[in-house]
């Protein structure tokens, strides 16, 4: 909605003797059509709502991505949704897929092989459309955790025991590795220990004690090698150790964020503040604030690392805070604040997070006209033009005209050059609510839940429709400090980029944490001189990224062009070359539902010597964002020490599917016996037990499809299979772009009688709740313990979030 308010005395209330002018149409008009030029493709986003965050090897993710404050135009041109996974330690993908995207939804799984080793990974996510600078115009990112439950041989550690902060000191760390179940005393085999710092890669054996201790020279670090790769080897398994580092003399970066930006003189300012370590984490810590060199206060940022302060900086003085020596800091060190300006107001919201109405104070030394803009980069919703003075003034703005979300009051001069600006958060009261009940508070193993979503309005009572994905998982297999919800991320993540983490587990919904936030973030993808600036003559329109291919004959270019032929799930196409033999393959036209691949072949009578090469161009993409955005990958590194123990689930879980390894006896040390999908034909299809062809759920019980049975679908339905023929000779197989999938619980009326772990047990890609109301059923799975439940998606002009937590426990014999 485009609506603004040039200027309005019914939310501008004036409390001293300032002069309010009448509106500036002209600035307004360029302002207005700044921000349409700057704006543009920076307004929608992409949401991923993964089924969990914490996985083993052959487990499926789900998931489904939400394009959410989208145009019209600007949905229908995203069709494709790749997913990549991402290795933290090599900074490579290991593994992707394409999935299709229809009506700003997309949605799929993925199966994680067994060769994926334990370890913190990141699941990234682009869509097809590409900005003028090459790079995805939507991306999500997620931190995961793949662990492993298979039965371990040994375990590995890597320690930082010296940080070589001395003089003439080296960094030293220790790598110790030991036999599972050992007995104590006992000498250990030596270990084979192959480590790399940058490009370097070095081989070592640990010693009877099972160390090895490295010595690292800090003057040959750098932040591009400063992190410590090595790998373990004991027979024929690998245990894979990181550690970053302090390629840095210990030290805590200190900054400070005057509440509108500049530190004005003479008049009351409000100073927010953080302390983040070299390795950009944030810390609690204790200072002491200084006027010149005298102490006058006592000063520490929460336990996430923020904290704030009020004071009258007068003209010549210098304000500083010292910090102690401490473990993290490595001697005392004092941080100045930034210069006090005469020709600039003090900005202060007492409150910033607000319902209907904002209350703003200015302060200046001397008498001067300025402008008081609330927009969003987008759109201007307030624009008063008034008189400051020296007794400073009072601002009471109706928001009435602004949407829900973070929104800035910007302070310009006559010349409209920035003077201060301040974020607060409009309508935090606006919110749809989801209500989550099921029959039970506890359940059995293998029986049914039944779950009701009733979905209201802010007034709890009109019903609402809206879209929704669900999860129901173990609720071990959410970790705090990876999770992502819908409404924090539309809200304050997309907006602000990477927050520190709330010991709450959700930033959104603590007043207090978003308060602190906003005082000390400031827009990353707006900015007010970038946006001034902008070229309202320029198109900003953007380009897709389309899937090509290349023909050629006895490994040379063609020299004229040709017909490829295409075979898909339903669809043969013609596409024609250029003269090099370059072609590009329609979406459309490569949509598969089946997981199958697509043909590919030159309509030629003699096809001898051609080739057809395709090419993902995603992969690129992808590489190149990993190149030059470092919050890409935003999951901490260990700090201090990292034991492969930590890889290991936990739980009953493990103690479940331990027990099946055992009764598989198989020699892989997979998770549940061959775990690459028992019973596959010749072409890899299979039937599990519920007669569901081609099920990821259950590894093993499963029997090779036969040709001209019935199976059902695990989208659900049913096919007669028509049998499994190889890919005729000079045939290109092509991966297509894969159509959502939906989750199909387990059928225990079939009589399963195999144990049944599954920590995902439903999934629904989407569900549209209609007049406020939906339903579903599905049963429990052979894990007992306490599972959570949540619901994400998009309601009628906003984004909703629920989670619920219930009990399985093991049904006792009668």
């Amino acid at each position: 909605m485009n609506r603004y308010l040039l200027y309005f005395f019914t939310s501008c209330l004036i409390f001293t003797s300032a002069i309010c002018f009448g509106q500036d149409s002209t600035f307004t008009s360029v302002l207005k059509n700044k921000m349409d030029a700057y704006s543009a493709g920076k307004s929608s986003l992409l949401f991923v709502h993964f089924d969990k965050n914490i996985y083993v090897n052959n487990e499926s993710v789900w998931f489904t991505g939400y394009i959410l404050k989208a145009d019209s135009n600007e949905t229908v041109s995203h069709h494709t949704l790749s997913v990549a996974l991402i290795s933290d330690i090599t900074k490579t993908i290991v593994l992707s897929e394409n999935f299709l995207i229809k009506d700003g939804i997309g949605s799929g799984n993925i199966v994680l092989p067994d060769s994926i080793s334990p370890g913190d990974y990141h699941l990234v996510a682009c869509t097809n459309l590409i900005d003028k600078a090459g790079k995805p115009v939507l991306v999500f990112s997620q931190p995961i955790t793949i662990k492993s439950i298979s039965v371990q041989s040994f375990n590995a550690a890597i320690k930082l025991v010296d940080s070589g902060a001395r003089v003439g000191s080296p960094i030293k760390i220790s790598i110790h590795a030991d036999v599972e179940n050992a007995p104590a005393g006992k000498k250990l085999p030596a270990f084979k220990v192959r480590y790399r710092l940058g490009q370097r890669v070095e081989e070592a054996i640990t010693d009877a004690t099972g160390e090895l201790v490295l010595n690292i020279d800090p003057s040959k670090l750098s932040q591009a090698t400063s992190t410590l790769i090595a790998d373990v080897f004991y027979g024929k398994e690998v245990k894979h150790l990181l550690l970053k580092l302090p390629y840095k003399e210990k030290s805590i970066a200190v900054n400070f964020y005057p509440e509108g930006g500049y530190l004005a003189t003479g008049v009351l300012n409000t100073v927010g503040w953080d302390a983040k370590t070299a390795d950009n984490k944030s810390v609690p810590v204790q200072g002491i604030l200084y006027k010149d060199k005298q102490a006058v206060d006592t000063l520490h940022t929460n336990s996430y690392g923020i904290g704030k302060f009020r004071i009258v900086p007068q003209a010549g003085s210098i304000y500083s805070i010292k910090i102690k020596k401490s473990e993290i800091q490595g001697k005392d060190t004092t941080y100045q604040l930034p210069k006090g300006l005469e020709n600039v107001p003090a900005v202060n919201v007492a409150k910033a997070v607000v319902n209907d109405t904002l209350k703003v104070t200015l302060h200046t030394r001397q008498a001067m006209k300025v402008y008081v803009i609330v927009h969003n980069n987008k759109d201007v919703y307030s624009l008063i033009n008034l008189r400051t003075n020296a007794n400073g003034i009072n601002l009471k703005i109706a928001l009435t005209s602004v949407p829900k979300g973070i929104t800035a009051l910007t302070v310009v001069d006559s010349f409209y050059r920035p003077l201060a600006e301040r974020l607060f958060f409009a309508h935090y009261n606006q919110q749809n609510k989801l209500l989550i009940t099921t029959d039970k508070g506890s359940y059995n193993t293998r029986e049914n839940v039944d779950i009701k979503l009733k979905l209201t309005g802010i007034d709890n009572k009109t019903p609402v429709n809206g879209a929704v994905s669900i999860a129901c998982v173990q609720d071990n297999r959410i970790g705090i400090a990876n999770q992502q919800d819908i409404v924090g991320y539309t809200y304050l993540n997309n907006e602000l980029g990477n927050l520190p983490l709330n010991p709450l587990g959700r930033g959104y919904g603590d007043n207090d944490y978003m308060e602190n936030v906003l005082l000390v973030k400031g827009w990353r993808k707006y900015n007010w001189l970038e946006m001034m600036a902008t070229d309202t003559t320029l198109s900003n329109n953007f380009q897709s990224a389309e899937i090509t291919g290349t023909v050629t004959k006895d490994g040379h270019i063609l020299k004229s062009p040709l017909n490829v032929g295409l075979i898909g799930d339903s669809v043969f196409s013609t596409i024609p070359t250029d003269n090099k033999g370059q072609f590009v393959i329609p979406a459309a036209d490569i949509v598969t539902y089946h997981d199958k691949k697509v043909m590919l072949t030159v309509n030629r009578a003699d096809k001898a010597g051609f080739k057809i090469k395709v090419n993902d161009p995603f992969i690129p993409l992808i590489n190149k964002m990993l190149f030059e955005d470092p919050y890409l990958l935003s999951s901490s590194l260990p700090l201090s020490s990292i034991d492969t123990k930590s890889q290991q689930l936990t739980g009953t879980e493990k103690i479940h599917l331990l027990k099946e390894v055992k009764i598989k006896s198989t020699r892989d040390g997979s998770i549940y016996g061959a775990r690459r999908m028992q019973g596959r034909n010749k072409c890899g299809d299979y039937v599990c037990p519920s007669n569901i062809i081609n099920c990821p759920n259950h590894p093993d019980n499963n029997r090779p499809a036969i040709k001209g049975e019935r199976y059902r679908l695990y989208e659900g339905g049913e096919m007669i299979y028509h049998g499994c023929e190889p890919p005729p000779i000079n045939f290109y197989l092509a991966k297509g772009i894969k159509a959502a999938k939906t989750f199909y619980p387990a059928d225990y009326s079939l009589g399963l009688s195999a144990p049944d772990y599954q920590s995902t047990i439903y999934w629904n890609n989407l569900l549209i709740i209609k007049n406020g109301e939906a339903a579903v059923k599905f049963p429990t799975s052979d894990i007992t313990g306490l599972y959570r439940i949540v619901v994400q998606g998009f309601t009628d002009g906003d984004v909703i979030y629920q989670s619920y937590l219930f009990n399985i426990k093991r049904q006792l014999p009668y």
